[in-house]
């Protein structure tokens, strides 16, 4: 065989070696391309997912977002119609007749469950006197049957109510801290409403 003979052999087994690699990589790098189209696939739709995933959270943590705004509008609203009312309260009680007033204030002297004291009155001088201890005695002896002993002490201030002093504890029964424990009693109601 001659030189260009044998060239021209090297040439064709170098062009058939060359096409059995294609070929064999061809089919490698078809299979490769196809692992990562599926692997892609996934990927993409796993982010999708996800992402779908996200906006619907990202979209709920907003809609509770607004309703918590929403609802502390409503409480604060509803706080300061209760600031309203809570003052015509105070107003309607304090303009109570003598004897309605002392009524009152005899059954808040009997709700707190001792039968003797020093009921301490500031403003109230001329209608949380001695009648008044006569009344709320006659309702705590009625409703406990303990006989009563309460004496009366006046200071110079200006609070309506009383205080009752019995030994080192003072129960505070003036207008103000009794409102202010309806009042707590109430907000908590309209809390627990409005936040369920």
């Amino acid at each position: 065989m001659s030189i260009e003979g044998i060239i021209k052999r090297i040439q064709k087994d170098s062009a058939a070696e060359a096409e059995r690699i294609k070929q064999q990589f061809s089919a490698q790098i078809a299979e490769c391309r196809q692992k990562y189209e599926s692997k892609r696939e996934k990927a993409v739709k796993s982010a999708t997912e996800q992402g779908d995933k996200e906006r619907a959270r990202a979209k709920q943590r907003a809609i509770d977002h607004q309703r918590l705004m929403a609802s502390q509008k409503i409480l604060s609203k509803k706080l300061e119609l209760l600031d309203s009312v809570f003052e015509l309260v105070r107003k309607r009680i304090e303009s109570l007749p003598p004897d309605e007033y002392r009524h009152v204030m005899s059954r808040a002297l009997q709700s707190i469950g001792e039968n003797n004291g020093t009921v301490i009155v500031a403003a109230d001088k001329e209608i949380l006197n001695e009648k008044f201890i006569d009344i709320a005695s006659n309702l705590i002896t009625q409703s406990s049957g303990n006989e009563c002993n309460f004496q009366l002490e006046w200071v110079d201030e200006k609070w309506r109510g009383f205080y009752l002093k019995c030994g080192k504890i003072r129960y505070n029964a003036t207008i103000g801290a009794l409102l202010a424990t309806v009042r707590e009693k109430t907000e908590e109601n309209v809390i627990t409403q409005l936040f369920e």
